[in-house]
């Protein structure tokens, strides 16, 4: 069996892609308002927001624990808007070598609306640690009440 792998899923969002990218990559920390049963907080440790290399820790519930998740933002590409979040701490790492979040936003001209793409990627330390579906499923969640929330700032700026 083998230890490493890769999940990933789509969400179709509503607001516009440069908003959703710009939002995970510049502001995570709002997403403790969208989603505050699943994401507490999201706490700046290190650099800038938006900047490559920024370092941030992540309070959210994991499977109905509270769970702590420190991660480095290797790549973020707002032209692509793509980004890629390695993890580097955290309960994650009990489980996992290597972890990384990579979400791709595409825009499609024709109907106005946009997909979020959310691959995991990951090493497990042993062939009896599960596959990471259930955080596959909080990002996925994550994505539809961050869509929702942007939708709506933008509806009361018009």
């Amino acid at each position: 069996m083998s230890k490493c792998g890769k999940v990933s899923a789509d969400v179709e969002i509503k607001s516009p892609g440069d908003k959703f990218h710009e939002m995970v990559a510049c502001k995570p920390y709002l997403l403790s308002k969208c989603s505050p049963e699943a994401i507490q907080t999201v706490d700046l440790l290190e650099g800038q927001w938006g900047k490559q290399g920024y370092i941030a820790c992540w309070n959210f519930s994991f499977d109905g624990k509270p769970s702590k998740n420190t991660t480095i933002a290797e790549e973020l590409d707002f032209k692509n808007k793509s980004g890629t979040w390695k993890t580097i701490e955290g309960n994650l790492t009990e489980l996992y070598k290597n972890f990384k979040i990579i979400l791709q936003v595409t825009s499609s001209e024709e109907n106005g609306s946009s997909l979020a793409k959310w691959t995991l990627e990951y090493e497990k330390l042993n062939d009896n640690v599960p596959d990471p579906t259930t955080m596959l499923q909080i990002l996925v969640d994550y994505g539809k009440r961050a869509d929702a929330y942007l939708t709506q700032a933008l509806l009361q700026c018009n």
